[in-house]
This record gives C-alpha cells, sequence and structure tokens, in this order.
C-alpha cells in the first residue's frame, strides 16, 4: 500500500460538513474582523428594527437610532476595506493588469499596491486634525462625540495599508501573493 491510503484526513465538525464543501482557512484576524462586523450589523439592525416599530405601532421614534446605525455602518464599513485588502480585492484594477506579461504583472501590482499604501499613509497623517475637531462636535442624542465615527478612519486606512505592504513583500520576493480574481468565490486564501 501506498502512503497516501495510510494518511489520515483532518477530522471535520458536523457544521463544516454541512455549511461547506472546502472551508477557507481562517485566521484570528479574520475572526476578529467578522466578529466586529457581525456584532456592529446587528446592532444597527436591531436598533432600525425597535425604532421602526415602535414608531409604526407605538407612535415612539428613538432618538437615538439614526446616530447609533451611522456609527456602526462607518465601521463596517472600514472593517470591511481591511478584510477586501487582505483578500486582494480592495483597489484594484483587473481589466488592465489581467492582460500584462506575467512579469509585467508583478512589477504593475507592486506599484498598484505602492501607490495605495502611499495614499492611506496620506489619509493617515491627516486623519488626526479631524478627529480632534470631530471630538468638539457633540452628537444630539448620543453619549459620545462625532469622534467615535471618525476612528475608524485611521483604523482602517492603517489595516488598508498594513496588508497592501505585506503584498509588496510578497511580490517583491517573487511569492505568490492571494490572487487577483473577479468574484470573490473564486479567492484562494494563502
Amino acid at each position: 500500500m501506498s502512503d497516501i491510503n495510510n494518511t489520515k484526513r483532518p477530522k471535520r465538525g458536523i457544521w463544516q460538513r454541512i455549511l461547506s464543501v472546502n472551508p477557507p482557512r481562517r485566521d484570528l484576524v479574520d475572526l476578529i474582523l467578522d466578529l466586529l462586523m457581525g456584532s456592529l450589523l446587528s446592532i444597527m439592525v436591531g436598533v432600525t428594527l425597535v425604532n421602526t416599530l415602535g414608531r409604526k405601532f407605538f407612535n415612539v421614534s428613538l432618538i437615538w437610532s439614526t446616530e447609533t446605525s451611522l456609527a456602526c455602518f462607518v465601521w463596517i464599513i472600514f472593517l470591511g476595506g481591511i478584510k477586501l485588502a487582505k483578500y486582494n480585492q480592495h483597489l484594484t484594477v483587473l481589466f488592465l493588469v489581467n492582460k500584462l506579461r506575467p512579469q509585467t504583472r508583478r512589477w504593475a501590482l507592486i506599484i498598484l499596491d505602492a501607490v495605495a499604501a502611499l495614499y492611506c499613509l496620506l489619509v493617515l497623517l491627516s486623519a488626526g486634525p479631524v478627529i480632534r475637531s470631530a471630538a468638539a462636535i457633540r452628537l444630539s442624542a448620543v453619549p459620545w462625540n462625532a469622534d467615535l465615527m471618525f476612528w475608524a478612519l485611521p483604523v482602517g486606512f492603517a489595516g488598508i495599508a498594513f496588508f497592501g505592504v505585506l503584498r509588496i513583500i510578497g511580490r517583491w520576493r517573487k511569492k505568490e501573493v492571494d490572487k487577483v480574481t473577479e468574484k470573490p468565490g473564486e479567492m484562494e486564501v494563502a
């Protein structure tokens, strides 16, 4: 018998077998991002639902629902940007890059990632004054200032820049980094 038949398959849980044929490998960053985005989405939907039902049936509106939903929405957008950047599905121009030869494509992607990382650095440098000025803005119905929403800006752009720099290093070393794909279902996780 060959060694192929003697190798043991890793045990998979029942939910992995039910929900997915080939589940992608997830790491701690994915887990944290998914938990944060899922929690914020649940809060946003719950607050909006309670506000809508309260207005419809009791003629009472939650005065803080709009600002809470807006804060959750802003954070979901920037945390989602980090996740997209991690899987190389953010800030890419596919129809031009895919027409290049492999060596030229590698350098074009290095340049695109470098430009995106520099843009993120510029946004990070300008985020401080924006957050300081937003800290003075008091929201009308919630106990926090507007800077809570603006903190999503440096957090999101720092994450996007971080994964962009990791891709630049990987491409510079001629390693196969996450493939640029047109559909999220085609995404390969390294």
